[in-house]
């Protein structure tokens, strides 16, 4: 059987186990926003005006606006025209897109195709294909950078930074890659340092455009706004953070991280620049929550989802140099048979790795299941433009008009439903008793509690 066979197999073994587990709902608050968003976009618009559609929007000048990018959305988009449940499909297909990408690099790196396994069956991947996060654009957009980068001549580094461009527009910390490359190119090659700014830079100035539009400054952000008040970065962390994050890099594939101090391939530099920016970055970034549990080999990690192909591209390049003491190791401590070939040992590799490539999807699916089991207790215990008094118990968003919590499970495609906090005066939203409904949410060790009652009831229960 040939290397393309042999990928092909696993490509289909994932699309049935993504089949299979298919998401039923969003697991992330963000999530629910770049969906938002696509179905705005469809309207030509990224704005709400009503307060009651809100949910958990941002409020700024320009009226309710989400806190994420563009990119996703825009992804999103054509896979929510036959409705939001296909919305995930799209994740499926950028995780293949990006296998693509990914055995392309092995070819210009004249490495064996058969690597690209690593890629395809890498667990954090798994996990992020099957949400609508922007991290797994991220990865996608800044993989296919590296692709044109590896290219000689102008047009190869416009369009490596078109690629890097790209991944601004999923997510503005994409923007530490060209940060990081910089001092390497401007020693190495000012002119491709030029032409790559050069391809980045129009997607930048949309970037700044888009932030003018929605929150009054061409470098003001929708964190600006959601963390305003807040010591964003604590140099405290990054005494204990980054060695968490190099050690959770080296335990999936044994030693990743450190593996590209010992490559030669092409990337190694940039590999190791890029790796560390991130890490110093999100090691002091204050939303850092590691807490020594198994899914942090995942969750806890995903920010550096975009370094992965590199670091993996680097473990490739030290595995083909020791493929004959690696064979040894699977013939002697293994007792493998000396048989065994390249091929014959990713085989043995990708059979053993459905095995969290199952795991991982079933839990993650679990979890959706148990938010679209409270998203189905909200609609089927309402009417179609009730209004929903908020009550909630989440000590994060304390100091929110609502919880993004909250708001996860509300969307016009969804359901007509307003929405309004009891945290404000709302009493003058309620127009119409028999149609307002009393809402409490916590969060429990299992997930979110939501609670519905008749207003009338519910007041009944106050006296």
């Amino acid at each position: 059987m040939d290397e393309k066979k042999i990928i092909l197999l696993f490509v289909l073994a994932y699309i049935v186990i993504f089949a299979a587990y298919y998401p039923p709902f969003v697991h992330f608050t963000d999530e629910h926003q770049y969906l938002r968003n696509a179905y705005l976009l469809r309207e030509g618009s990224l704005t709400i005006s009503d307060p009651l559609y809100s949910y958990s929007y941002l409020e700024t000048p320009q009226g309710f606006v989400s806190i994420y990018p563009i990119g996703q959305s825009l992804w999103i988009l054509p896979f929510t025209l036959p409705g939001w449940q296909f919305s995930f499909l799209s994740g499926l297909v950028m995780h293949l897109l990006g296998l693509f990408i990914f055995i392309r690099i092995l070819g210009r790196l004249q490495y064996p195709k058969i690597f690209s396994l690593l890629y395809l069956l890498f667990p954090m991947f798994i996990f992020l294909s099957r949400t609508l996060s922007s991290e797994m654009l991220s990865v996608v957009a800044v993989m296919a950078g590296f692709y044109f980068y590896l290219g000689e001549g102008k047009k190869n580094s416009m369009l490596a930074g078109a690629f890097f461009g790209i991944s601004l527009l999923a997510r503005y910390t994409n923007g530490l890659v060209l940060v990081a490359l910089t001092p390497l190119l401007l020693i190495k090659d000012r002119k491709k340092w030029l032409h790559i700014v050069a391809g980045a830079l129009p997607f930048a100035i949309a970037a700044m455009f888009l932030n003018l539009y929605l929150y009054g400054g061409f470098l003001t952000t929708g964190y600006s706004y959601s963390l305003a008040g807040m010591e964003i970065f604590k140099l405290g962390h990054l005494l204990f953070f980054p060695l968490v994050f190099i050690g959770l890099l080296s335990v999936i594939y044994p030693l990743m991280f450190f593996a590209q101090f010992f490559s030669k391939n092409k990337l190694r530099n940039e590999s190791i620049l890029v790796s560390v920016a991130f890490i110093l970055f999100f090691g002091a970034y204050f939303f850092s929550n590691i807490r020594f549990r198994p899914e942090d080999l995942i969750v806890g990690i995903d920010k550096l989802a975009p370094v992965i192909p590199l670091l993996l591209l680097c473990y490739i390049d030290v595995l083909k140099t020791h493929t004959g003491k690696i064979k040894k190791f699977l013939t002697t401590s293994l007792k493998m048979p000396e048989s065994i070939s390249l091929k014959k040992a990713f085989i043995v590799f990708g059979i053993i790795m459905l095995i969290p490539v199952i795991v991982v999807s079933a839990a993650q699916f679990e979890k959706q299941a148990s938010r679209y089991s409270n998203f189905a207790e909200i609609y089927s215990n309402t009417t179609a433009g009730s209004l929903i008094l908020l009550d909630e118990d989440i000590p994060l968003y304390k100091n929110h008009k609502e919880s993004t919590a909250a708001g996860m499970f509300f969307m016009e495609p969804f359901g007509d439903r307003k929405l309004a906090p009891m945290k404000q005066p709302y009493e003058h939203f309620i127009t119409d008793v028999s149609s307002t409904y009393y809402m409490h949410i916590e969060i429990t060790a299992g997930g979110y509690e939501v609670e519905i009652i008749p207003w009338e009831e519910y007041l009944q229960g106050l006296k």
